[in-house]
């Protein structure tokens, strides 16, 4: 059995969750396409 680990997201993860979205959710949604806007959402989740 494999073990997962869930945990917040850092900027360190923004371009393979970018790529994540483009892949496996929409092609060339602004999550994937528009790194300043992915960014910005980040930033206004406060932990």
């Amino acid at each position: 059995m494999s073990q997962h680990t869930i945990r917040f997201a850092t900027l360190s993860d923004v371009d393979a969750i970018m790529n994540f979205i483009d892949v496996h959710w929409k092609k060339d949604h602004i999550l994937a396409t528009n790194k300043d806007f992915s960014f910005t959402n980040m930033q206004m989740v406060k932990r």
